[in-house]
């Protein structure tokens, strides 16, 4: 389990990654008429990582419910580096759940790259008894949903370890 401290240095990584609120490179330019949550000019960082540790316990929450199971949550792999915000014990396989929360529909690159990559880590690590669960929390029309998955489902796919990706709206967790 994490130390409060590696928790809270987690914690503000996502929450710069939330900040930008703008296109990765080029190839990722917002189009005409999509619309884009913009930060208020009151949004503080401390008011994003209040929100994404509401997002992540009321996701993790969720999946607790779907599993019937109870989650250790904040969980660290060996020495690699790499921690994921629950995992759950299911038979002899290790099942973790990274909560991801996106505002913007073309946020891809360096987010879902460093997943990929401690997925990678975590898989080897444990000897392929690893299965992770992406879960995406996006907060845009859903109308953008379809284009955002196809190309987060498209790079998670060339991924060697076993990924779950799942997509969940903001407004769903609340319900």
């Amino acid at each position: 389990t994490l130390s409060p401290k590696e928790r809270e240095e987690k914690l503000e990584k996502e929450a710069q990654e939330v900040l930008p609120e703008q296109p990765t490179s080029e190839v990722e330019t917002v189009p005409p008429g999509v619309a884009v949550k913009p930060l208020s000019s009151s949004e503080s960082i401390s008011d994003i990582r209040n929100e994404l540790r509401l997002i992540e316990t009321l996701t993790i929450s969720k999946f607790e419910s779907e599993f019937k199971l109870r989650a250790e949550r904040d969980v660290g792999i060996g020495d690699t580096g790499v921690s994921f915000d629950a995992l759950f014990q299911t038979g002899g396989k290790l099942t973790f759940l990274e909560v991801k929360s996106i505002r913007h529909p073309n946020t891809v690159s360096m987010l879902l790259d460093r997943v990929l990559y401690n997925a990678l880590l975590a898989d080897r690590f444990l000897n392929s008894n690893f299965k992770l669960i992406l879960a995406v929390v996006y907060q845009f029309d859903k109308e953008e949903l379809p284009r955002v998955e196809n190309a987060w489902r498209r790079r998670v796919e060339k991924c060697p370890a076993s990924i779950e990706l799942r997509f969940i709206s903001r407004a769903e967790l609340d319900a």
